[in-house]
């Protein structure tokens, strides 16, 4: 209990800080790193919590202290989720099943609603590792993250910091296709590429139908490029 308590405390003044940067319109390194320091507290959070759950721990407490980390009892309880959060970083490459809801909540940072509704038809995994040669390339020369090293040099840096927790990049299939394509996460994706990695992805099977609608996504972006409110590439 004492470790959950700690965790806590260090969470509440994180996520103070942070919206003090959201008032101000404070972006760049800092940030980026100030958000990946706050989902890795609430990972272990979560991960503490099912621990004290499985053990028969007290259901109010449970659903308490869930609650200051921005998670619900049945999300404590949920099969899918435990896999994403409670599996070892060495188990990347493989497979397993992830609610819409977790890849539609992380684009809706950056994108209107009628953007990513495509996202909730699509059935995902992750987060896993995609092979680089089973990512299409062909427009590689037109991604904006192609022309901004300084950028990618960024999450170059917050990916060694945090131990692959930086937010997966988006990628997509049909089912029938041999290759998939990247509809959001394009500078984690370059900058996984320089580290020699394969790229920390939630992978969607989409609907032929769904097909243009994902491919462009990426044009009505709300912050793009270096914009230093672009805290999702």
């Amino acid at each position: 209990m004492t470790e959950l308590a700690r965790l806590n405390e260090d969470y509440l003044a994180m996520a103070t800080r942070l919206d003090m940067f959201y008032e101000a319109g404070f972006g760049g390194e800092e940030l980026n790193k100030l958000e990946a320091d706050c989902w890795a507290a609430r990972r272990e959070a979560y991960r503490l919590l099912v621990k004290i759950r499985d053990l028969g721990g007290d259901e109010y407490f449970i659903r308490r202290k869930a609650f200051n980390f921005g998670w619900q009892l049945g999300q404590v309880d949920s099969m899918r989720i435990r896999e994403w959060l409670c599996k070892d970083a060495a188990n990347l490459n493989d497979p397993n099943p992830v609610e819409a809801e977790h890849v539609y909540v992380q684009m809706a940072k950056n994108f209107p609603p009628d953007a990513i509704g495509w996202v909730k038809r699509a059935h995902w995994t992750g987060p896993v590792n995609v092979p680089w040669d089973r990512i299409d390339q062909d427009d590689r020369d037109k991604w904006a993250a192609s022309h901004q090293p300084g950028k990618v040099k960024e999450f170059e840096k917050l990916i060694k910091a945090h131990d692959n927790h930086v937010a997966p990049s988006v990628i997509v299939q049909e089912e029938k296709s041999p290759k998939a394509f990247i509809v959001d996460g394009h500078h984690r994706a370059l900058a996984h590429e320089n580290l020699k990695q394969d790229v920390l992805s939630y992978l969607g099977t989409i609907h032929p139908e769904d097909r243009e609608k994902a491919l462009e996504t990426h044009t009505k972006q709300i912050h793009q490029g270096a914009s230093p409110e672009n805290k999702q590439e």
